[in-house]
């Protein structure tokens, strides 16, 4: 059952789907696919718990798109989960709600979870404004995996603290050739 004030808004977003402006009608087009999604969280929830992986990651897609406490609820809750792709899926989809409630989970994964969900942690931390994850991404550079530092390179570049500065120099003065690639990039973006 759709509530009354979702029927207004859908009312409304299909209605500007024909307006003249291209804009308006792309930008109806994207909330409409939005409010249908929160009008069928239920489902979504649904599918998750009992559908199969390929239904899981979908509605963990879903749910990123979705503002509100269910579905970030869901999110964290697929981060614990055993299979790697659900997990990696999870954690995108946080990144793309970058809800303050999801830094303390994902940090709390980052260390001990695979090089694929490090990595794609990392990626989407300079989406956070959170003091804490310069901190983390400065551990991170010191990984053994150096797919993961080279990840940690560059989101340390995009959030431009200089709070890495010395050890970016470091890379690039020793590290392999891609990390000091990395590192040359990063030092040119950090803050001055």
């Amino acid at each position: 059952m759709i509530p009354e004030h979702l029927k207004k808004r859908f009312e409304a977003l299909r209605s500007a789907l024909k307006d003249p402006d291209e804009q308006v009608r792309q930008l109806a087009s994207k909330s409409l696919e939005q409010v249908e999604a929160l009008s069928d969280l239920d489902l979504l929830i649904e599918n998750f718990k009992r559908g199969d992986k390929a239904a899981q990651i979908r509605a963990i897609y879903a749910f990123g798109r979705i503002r509100h406490d269910r579905a970030l609820t869901a999110l964290v809750f697929a981060l614990r989960m055993e299979d790697e792709d659900v997990r990696t899926a999870a954690i995108r989809a946080l990144g793309e709600q970058s809800h303050p409630k999801a830094i303390g989970p994902l940090l709390e994964l980052l260390p001990n979870d695979t090089a694929t969900c490090q990595i794609a942690i990392i990626d989407i931390l300079p989406n956070f404004k959170d003091p804490e994850i310069i901190n983390t991404l400065r551990a991170m550079l010191r990984s053994k995996n150096v797919d993961v530092v080279e990840a940690a390179i560059k989101a340390t570049g995009r959030i431009g603290d200089r709070a890495v500065e010395d050890a970016l120099t470091i890379i690039l003065s020793k590290g392999p050739t891609r990390l000091r690639r990395a590192a040359a990039e990063a030092l040119g973006v950090l803050s001055v």
